[in-house]
């Protein structure tokens, strides 16, 4: 079975994250996204890191974003039959990206107040 429109639509959400100014901030070197669909909700936030590992706080707002999320989340499940719950995005200044799902725990990579301090360090050496 081929994974080509998944892989189309995944091109087109990390391009729509690079083309938004909420994502790619001044002095960016790394992007770690959450981003979650469920059946009443979808969202997406995360932290973009400078050179030195200091974070800031980032959530797309470029029109599209969400709906690529959630179509992604439909082509794969299309494609495979098994629907993730969050998805993981990580952008480096370098050009490397990739993306984790997580298809059973949809608090795996959850940020809230008991999680956000955790959260931010597990993310900074992920961009190491």
């Amino acid at each position: 079975m081929t994974m080509r429109k998944s892989i189309d639509v995944l091109n087109q959400l990390w391009q729509t994250l690079l083309e938004d100014p909420e994502i790619v901030i001044d002095g960016w070197h790394g992007l770690v996204l959450v981003g979650q669909v469920g059946t009443s909700h979808s969202g997406m936030s995360g932290y973009a890191y400078d050179a030195e590992g200091r974070e800031e706080a980032i959530a797309p707002r470029k029109s599209g974003t969400l709906g690529l999320m959630r179509q992604l989340c439909k082509v794969m499940e299309e494609e495979t039959g098994r629907r993730w719950k969050v998805c993981l995005i990580e952008i480096k200044r370098n050009g490397k990206a990739s993306i984790d799902y997580e298809f059973v725990d949809s608090d795996r990579w959850h940020i809230g107040p008991a999680t956000y301090a955790a959260r931010i360090e597990e993310f900074r050496k992920m961009l190491e």
